[in-house]
């Protein structure tokens, strides 16, 4: 047995050689070490030992279909299942997808087939309770901005955490300007619900975010779809989203050659500089100073050692005896 196994998958056709000892297993090697996308591998059902091979990609599409040229393995028979797509009708539409996880029909909504039924009800419903969990994520977030921030430039009788930084001005704007969106009306939105504090969210006096599960809970209840543009861009309104508001904000403050904290780093940077220079002016100051008190130190010590050593001559003339 010896000759070519050709593949054709989506159209691409993948020819592997067969050789008169290949085994069964050496052929599924062979096809899975391809590069198509197939899976190969070999069965014993008790009596035969059996090549099977399967597509790797879902879909009608990607059938796989089999030529055999030299030999026969009985690949180009009836395949034992062929590959077909996924067909269903949603409020009367035909839908037809490559796959079982369907998405794209329903808005924010995946389906997932599992078995052939000729109806189904599918009930979409919201989940404040993941909506909770998923603001009290970002209030733990903001507040540890704030936190950060009274930190660093001091709160209140606490000091700052660097002198330096103290009453900083880019640090200020920055929680002046996140502050006010919480009161901002979002754009897009109209009605009730227009603000996050509208929906529980709001500053207590030290500019801590504080949320009210319960005021959510009620919106939530009231207009769930209102409540949502608060949150998310809805093209079909104009709705924004406090969540981008908040994205465009940040990257106001932190990029670009107009952002407070720009102009604040590079201001910091060349004082940095300036005092590096500084420290380097001073040691080579010192260093001179160093080298000028040491030469005055041996001049003193060459002046004291003759001071001695005439000293020492006049004190022998002095106990000389003259008669």
């Amino acid at each position: 047995m010896a000759g070519t196994l050709s593949m054709t998958i989506g159209g691409t056709v993948t020819n592997v050689t067969i050789d008169s000892a290949d085994s069964l297993g050496s052929i599924a090697t062979k096809l899975n070490a391809s590069g198509a996308r197939v899976g190969a591998a070999v069965m014993f059902d008790g009596t035969n030992y059996r090549l099977q091979v399967r597509g790797l990609d879902t879909g009608a599409a990607n059938a796989v279909t089999f030529g055999e040229t030299g030999f026969s393995l009985g690949l180009t028979g009836t395949p034992y299942q062929t590959a077909q797509d996924a067909k269903l009708k949603v409020d009367g539409i035909d839908v037809t997808r490559s796959t079982n996880l369907i998405t794209g029909v329903i808005p924010g909504v995946s389906l997932a087939l599992t078995k052939t039924t000729s109806s189904a009800q599918v009930r979409v419903a919201g989940d404040p309770t993941a909506v909770q969990k998923k603001l009290e994520t970002f209030v733990s977030a903001y507040n540890d901005i704030v936190n950060t921030g009274h930190s660093a430039a001091g709160y209140g009788t606490g000091k700052a955490s660097n002198s330096l930084l103290s009453g900083d001005v880019a640090i200020r704007t920055t929680l002046d300007r996140i502050s006010s969106l919480i009161s901002t009306p979002v754009a897009g939105t109209t009605g009730r619900y227009t603000t996050l504090g509208s929906v529980g969210l709001g500053t207590d006096r030290d500019g801590k975010l504080q949320f009210d599960a319960t005021k959510l809970a009620s919106a939530l209840a009231t207009d769930p779809n209102v409540v949502a543009r608060l949150f998310v861009t809805d093209a079909t309104t104009g709705a924004t989203g406090a969540m981008k508001s908040f994205s465009s904000t940040i990257d106001g403050l932190v990029t670009g050659d107009q952002a407070p904290f720009t102009g604040r780093l590079a201001a910091l940077d060349a004082l940095t500089k300036q005092i590096s220079n500084d420290q380097t002016s001073m040691q080579l100051r010192l260093d001179k100073t160093e080298q000028r008190l040491r030469a005055q130190f041996t001049q003193l010590e060459i002046t004291a050692s003759a001071y001695k050593t005439q000293a020492s001559a006049l004190s022998n003339i002095g106990g000389w005896n003259f008669k």
